[in-house]
């Protein structure tokens, strides 16, 4: 059994853009999460992947949470490996920003591993956000995989738009009904 977790997040195009620059932010519609999310079967998932977003947009700060985002999202990875019960599983870390890296390859799961190799992530949020080329790539882990998967993407909905490639909710749909993968987004926009 696996668990992959991976951080992202699948929005839509809109007109503003945020101060990063050259990245949209957006808002997923319901129809997309929908697809996406795919729950059926998501009880004894086989694979468990989190795919972590740490571009200098996280580096604002939640309204709500007075904290910045890319570290709600690293206190957000240790209590799930902290509550992750060891049921067999094998897990993967990946984050896709500023540029794809592995943090735990797809593996049996092991909680002081996967809490050692999480000190592997960025001390600080800093570049773009190449979400469609990170789900390029998160392709490769998913091709490897077998039985049923659950992805966690965080994200602040921000996300480069790259020539030639297709918009991330589109291809999350993709990937959900190529590899029997359930996509779980974990969001810090605060846009209405």
């Amino acid at each position: 059994e696996v668990v992959v977790q991976v951080l992202a997040d699948p929005r839509q195009v809109v007109q503003h853009r945020d101060a990063g620059g050259g990245q949209h932010r957006g808002r997923a519609h319901a129809r997309q999460l929908q697809q996406v999310r795919r729950l059926d079967g998501a009880a004894g998932e086989d694979d468990l992947a989190a795919r972590t977003h740490a571009s200098s947009s996280m580096a604002f700060d939640h309204r709500k949470y007075k904290k910045q985002n890319y570290v709600l999202e690293k206190e957000a990875l240790a209590a799930g490996n902290t509550r992750l019960p060891d049921l067999g599983y094998n897990v993967g870390v990946y984050t896709f920003s500023p540029s794809w890296q592995e943090i735990y390859p797809v593996q049996k799961y092991d909680y002081a591993k996967i809490s050692e190799a999480m000190k592997k992530l960025p001390a600080k949020p800093s570049g773009r956000t190449p979400l469609s080329a990170g789900l390029d790539k998160l392709e490769g882990v998913l091709k490897g995989l077998s039985g049923r998967t659950v992805v966690y993407i965080f994200s602040d909905g921000g996300w480069e738009d790259a020539a030639g490639k297709k918009d991330p909710g589109d291809k999350t749909a993709e990937l959900g009904r190529k590899y029997n993968v359930c996509f779980i987004v974990i969001s810090y926009a605060e846009d209405p």
